[in-house]
């Protein structure tokens, strides 16, 4: 019994072997900035994802900066969230194996929801009709039942500053 359990693992070894030297593997790291202009950021949480999967992930430290290793070859989407603020994507940040890729990333971004006086926004389809209001912060019995009639779209309790003000429940977008 001994013997089979031994030669057993001998196969496994073997057959396993000739691919440990073939994985191609590179290193990403950077520094998040504070887009107020403060320096870095600290308590970001970085993921980086691939169809959805996290593959890896880790916080910035008290400047800033973070670092990941042993990370497959491959383009990725970087991800950066923390509490209080919208999540930002980074997408096809590309690992190699010949130097470590360094990014510089300004943390929040620009606010995509701008609303230029006496201009409306446009869903997909190019339509500007059909919007009801987002609502923002604890609900009330009656902004539930308003809710619920779909005259108006719950955004969550957490107000961030960069807020969409419209929701198309057309397209289930928010504008």
């Amino acid at each position: 019994m001994k013997l089979a359990a031994c030669c057993l693992s001998s196969v496994a070894f073997l057959l396993f072997q000739p691919f440990t030297g073939k994985c191609q593997v590179g290193q990403l790291a950077g520094q998040v900035n504070n887009s107020k202009g403060s320096g870095g950021f600290p308590g970001i949480t970085v993921t980086l994802q691939h169809d959805g999967h996290t593959i890896a992930g880790t916080a910035t430290n008290q400047d800033g900066t973070f670092s990941l290793s042993n990370l497959p070859v491959g383009t990725y989407d970087l991800v950066l969230e923390m509490i209080g603020y919208r999540t930002e994507r980074q997408i096809g940040v590309s690992i190699t194996t010949a130097q470590a890729a360094r990014l510089t990333i300004p943390f929040p971004g620009p606010c995509p929801y701008t609303y230029p006086h006496h201009k409306l926004s446009v869903c997909m389809g190019g339509h500007t009709n059909h919007f009801i209001p987002i609502a923002y912060g604890l609900p009330t019995a009656r902004m539930m039942q308003r809710a619920k009639q779909g005259k108006v779209y719950l955004g969550g309790c957490q107000v961030t500053g960069c807020d969409p003000k419209y929701y198309c429940p057309i397209h289930q977008k928010e504008l």
